[in-house]
């Protein structure tokens, strides 16, 4: 998981509405917005990108499909097995 307060959050955030960008789109929008430098947001960037969250086509960067479906299977997974330590306390 991302931590809510962090730049990568924001990133991901953004790029979950508006997507393929540009790195100086997500740095405009971004990174003067709240006084963040162009190298943080390139720094940023860069090891989402290296985590198999953001990927990079010819227009910009966006979300990786492949990470949405693998949270989206976590999260599923998650509720299943919280649902039945539910059942379970109950029982």
């Amino acid at each position: 998981m991302i931590p809510k307060d962090s730049t990568k959050f924001e990133i991901v955030e953004m790029l979950s509405e508006r997507f393929p960008v540009s790195l100086p789109y997500i740095y405009d929008k971004i990174g003067l917005k709240k006084g963040i430098s162009y190298q943080a947001i390139h720094k940023a960037v860069k090891q989402l990108t290296k985590q198999g969250i953001l990927e990079k086509n010819s227009i910009g960067f966006q979300i990786n499909a492949k990470w949405i479906n693998e949270l989206k299977k976590f999260v599923t997974k998650l509720e299943e097995n919280y649902n039945k330590k539910k059942q379970w306390e109950v029982g």
